[in-house]
């Protein structure tokens, strides 16, 4: 398959309808697949002739403005690269749109995500965020959401997920720092990950049989390269199979050996997946960290902060205070609602001046 080449054909084979099922069946097995992936299959069946209906229309017009809204966004975020959305979108042919669900934005160091995530709080009047920071190196995560612009009685929230890394692991893997690579050649990397949460699905195959067929050997090299290091080589020859299956004879990552050899190496590797570490009674924010804890944010307010401060140690967690509001930090799926009482209570003390001093500090996580 070409890059031009996509038809209704490829699309049918690829979710598994019977073309006789007709083309409805083949829009609601793509809903089936993503929320946002029936804007691809329509796209392609109107540039092959089919005349799609107002609200069809609409729905793939709608897709590439939430597109555009993102890149406005990304465009002012210095110091973030967007990973997968555009990249990938840019890969496909004239006329195919690639389906937009959230906007993904990789930050240098927890410093400049903070940063953004407060610009885009700000700008777009978020709900609470969810954030995560995971060590041993302090990765954060901040995921934000707000009705879109267009028909929130009918459209998906327009979201944004910074990171200082896509690659948070899963199945025995850790967490490891960006590359150096080719913008679409960590996008597709990226894509390899998502299959710690969740199987590949129809979406990814075609992300994967449009780009790759774009890449000289040098960046399929450098994928293959990327995914062993990244220890993704399962996945790479998973989602190589599945594009196989579905188009013989296209373009495959340089060094198939190389790369089959490391995927079972790596599988091996995976048949003891350690414990995630448990909070110890009184062990503090940096030392849980450290041993490769996870805290999750719980919102308490939305006044934002300049960075990201500590307030207080106790109360079930960390009181913080951030360029999107204050949070208790817990390393627990379940948290008292008296320390969620106690916790507001330390950050109204704090911003105050009536807290103690030497217990609201600033930190650089990731140092």
């Amino acid at each position: 398959m070409s890059t031009g080449s996509v038809t209704p054909d490829d699309l049918f084979r690829l979710l598994s309808v019977d073309p006789d099922d007709g083309v409805f069946a083949l829009v609601r097995a793509a809903r089936r697949v993503k929320w946002n992936f029936p804007v691809t299959v329509m796209s392609v069946l109107a540039a092959h002739g089919t005349e799609l209906s107002d609200g069809a229309l609409a729905e793939v017009r709608r897709n590439r403005e939430r597109a555009d809204r993102y890149r406005a966004v990304a465009a002012a975020l210095d110091g973030t690269i967007e990973v997968k959305g555009s990249t990938l979108a840019a890969a496909y042919p004239p006329g195919l749109t690639r389906h937009t669900g959230d906007l993904d934005l990789a930050a240098p160091d927890p410093d400049r995500l903070w940063h953004a995530a407060g610009v885009v709080a700000r700008r777009s009047g978020a709900r609470p965020p969810k954030v995560a920071i995971t060590g041993p190196d302090a990765a954060v995560t901040v995921s934000l959401a707000w009705p879109s612009a267009e028909d929130p009685w009918l459209v998906s929230d327009d979201g944004v997920e910074l990171v200082t890394t896509p690659f948070v692991g899963g199945d025995g893997v850790p967490l490891r720092p960006v590359p150096d690579a080719h913008p679409v050649v960590l996008s597709l990397l990226a894509v390899l990950e998502e299959r710690f949460q969740r199987p590949f699905c129809a979406a990814d195959v075609l992300d994967h049989a449009l780009v790759l067929g774009t890449l000289t050997s040098d960046l399929r090299a450098e994928l293959t390269d990327g995914a062993i290091r990244l220890r993704l080589a399962p996945e790479l020859v998973a989602l190589t199979g599945l594009v196989e299956d579905f188009r013989p004879g296209l373009p495959s990552p340089t060094g198939l050996g190389r790369l089959h050899d490391a995927a079972e190496a790596e599988r091996e590797r995976r048949r003891v997946v350690p414990a995630p570490p448990t909070l110890h009674p009184g062990e503090g924010f940096e030392e849980f960290l450290h041993r490769g804890g996870t805290w999750c944010g719980l919102p308490l307010d939305d006044v934002p902060a300049p960075g990201f401060r500590v307030v207080e140690e106790g109360h079930g967690g960390v009181v913080v205070e951030t360029p999107v509001g204050g949070l208790l930090l817990v390393a627990a799926a379940e948290v008292e609602e008296s320390s969620v009482d106690e916790a507001v209570e330390a950050l109204a003390r704090a911003r105050l001046g009536a807290g103690d001093g030497n217990r609201t500090r600033a930190v650089s996580l990731g140092s």
